[in-house]
């Protein structure tokens, strides 16, 4: 994803004829590079599902759980879902953190390229990846709980979809305080629970992820700094 990010966002500005890169182009191209590189992780991420369900004393090896997929063809099974959530984060994680750098150091020269920058725009970086993905997480959290009591005695007759699970969100009297509370039933807000403990985790996580990438990059790939 990000080897692929600049590429799509440089190609994307060419195409488009425009002098500079925008957050139409960053957003986009973020999509592009998340949904492309979700979509080549799925089969790992169906291996590590199936190793750890798997019983201790028949586990098989990660060669085996792979040729399994493929004899099967399911490689990519289930991928959507995957590629829909890897997109929306890259999306989100990349047009903050570009756009950041962009209005702090390029246009506006408030902060130099270095540390200080890169922690504060990938705080941005985070209010980006957990706005975008918050519903995806939400839907599909619900979606787990409602199939599993699906799969009981008791309920095993009833349908359960990610679409009609949306829907239900979607209708929920607001329950929030604040603001949130004033919001009626029927509002995209519905899906942002859980939406702080989501932005704090991810703000740990790219304040140092980020920086250090932008370190590799000057000091050990010779590509200077993120731009």
């Amino acid at each position: 994803r990000m080897g692929l990010y600049p590429l799509f966002r440089n190609k994307l500005v060419s195409n488009s004829g425009a002098r500079d890169k925008s957050a139409f182009h960053m957003f986009s191209a973020g999509l592009c590079a998340g949904a492309v590189g979700y979509f080549l992780g799925s089969p790992l991420y169906q291996v590590k599902n199936r190793l750890q369900a798997s019983p201790p004393e028949s586990r098989p090896t990660t060669a085996q759980c792979l040729a399994t997929l493929i004899r099967e063809k399911a490689l990519f099974r289930g991928a959507s879902v995957m590629v829909g959530r890897g997109a929306a984060v890259t999306a989100g994680q990349f047009m903050g953190y570009d756009l950041a750098k962009t209005h702090l150091n390029q246009l506006n020269k408030i902060l130099d390229d270095g540390p200080l920058l890169h922690t504060v725009s990938a705080v941005c970086a985070a209010f980006g990846a957990a706005t975008c993905c918050c519903p995806f997480d939400y839907v599909m959290t619900k979606y787990q709980v409602q199939k599993a009591a699906a799969a009981s005695t008791t309920h095993q007759h009833t349908h359960v979809s990610l679409m009609s699970v949306a829907r239900e969100i979607f209708h929920e009297p607001a329950t929030g305080k604040g603001f949130l509370r004033a919001l009626p039933g029927g509002s995209l807000f519905n899906f942002y629970a859980g939406w702080s403990p989501l932005f704090i985790r991810l703000s740990i996580v790219m304040s140092l992820y980020m920086p250090a990438y932008e370190q590799v990059r000057r000091r050990v790939l010779n590509q200077g700094y993120f731009e």
